[in-house]
């Protein structure tokens, strides 16, 4: 028995230290990318669409005003939006909304939510077709095309106002509102100059219980979860961007990486639209099979009694 625990302590200290290694080579790659300063050629889209043109200052911190901004890219997002903004809306100082052709009444939520909050929310409309992870136009579609997901994710970016930017998807809700209240607070009083990681705590409804991977509580999470989760707060410069990586857009920075004290729910697993109107059909595919090989617990009871607070389950049971 002993020699058994010892062995497999040592297997996963094995596995620790090849995913550090991974985590910092990768890590490095992006530094090195980013002493190359963006080509802001891109900025200027081919289809000389001007309204779509993404401005250079934009991207200048001296430009902006002390605070953080989120900045949200939706796709039928009906399911959770609401919630999600009602959920982050008094910790930050504004929330840029940008709906891509959604189908749904995502366009109607965001317009009563600008209404309700008038001095933090800004909507804005990306009309375009947006060949996104894989779709079978990605690889011909170039980085300075209003089509290009990096391209859309960009122009998204340039739209905030504020030094600091963190990226907010339609399906996470706050799971520490003290910490956040903290962090914005400190954020304003010094300068950021890391980029900090928000881990998230997938969610799923499996045989009418709330579960959620394995892989999300394990020992691991504080080393790979700025590999899994896409969830920051940065402070916005002109080598702070997206690009267009083999298979689906990477962002650039120039920073060192910290994890956050933060977490979020995240409720993606909980759509009922997920494999027919968020993705574009082959991703819908790769994330079904990714779920259905996934190994489930039940979500322990204190953060199933925290979650029950700010998302009726009664819904999904």
């Amino acid at each position: 028995m002993l020699a058994k625990y010892i062995s497999n302590k040592m297997i996963k200290w094995e596995i620790s230290f090849f995913i550090i290694i991974l985590v910092n080579l990768i890590r490095i790659k992006r530094n090195i990318l980013c002493f190359k300063k963006w080509n802001f050629r891109w900025l200027l889209n081919i289809e000389q669409q001007t309204e779509y043109n993404i401005s250079k200052e934009n991207f200048h911190s001296e430009n902006k005003k002390n605070g953080v901004s989120l900045f949200a890219r939706l796709k039928n997002a009906e399911e959770f939006l609401e919630i999600t903004i009602e959920s982050h809306i008094n910790y930050y100082d504004e929330i840029i909304l940008v709906d891509n052709n959604s189908e749904d009444s995502t366009e109607l939520i965001c317009r009563n939510l600008q209404k309700k909050y008038p001095n933090k929310i800004k909507f804005y409309i990306y009309p375009f077709e947006v060949y996104g992870l894989w779709h079978e136009k990605w690889d011909i579609t170039p980085e300075n095309s209003v089509h290009s997901l990096s391209y859309y994710y960009n122009w998204t970016l340039s739209k905030t106002n504020y030094k600091y930017v963190s990226k907010l998807d339609d399906d996470v809700l706050l799971f520490n509102e003290q910490l956040i209240k903290e962090k914005i607070k400190n954020i304003k009083m010094k300068w950021l100059d890391h980029l900090e990681i928000i881990p998230q705590l997938n969610v799923n409804l499996i045989q009418n219980k709330i579960k959620t991977p394995i892989k999300w509580i394990s020992h691991f999470l504080p080393i790979i979860a700025w590999l899994y989760c896409d969830h920051w707060i940065f402070p916005i410069s002109e080598k702070t961007y997206f690009i267009k990586s083999k298979i689906m857009e990477s962002f650039i920075f120039p920073f060192w990486i910290k994890i956050n004290k933060l977490w979020f729910f995240h409720l993606k697993w909980l759509k009922k639209c997920l494999w027919s109107k968020n993705q574009h059909w082959n991703m819908s595919k790769l994330i079904f099979e990714t779920n259905k090989q996934s190994e489930y617990i039940n979500l322990p009871e204190y953060y199933l009694k925290i979650l029950n607070k700010k998302l009726p389950l009664k819904d999904f049971l």
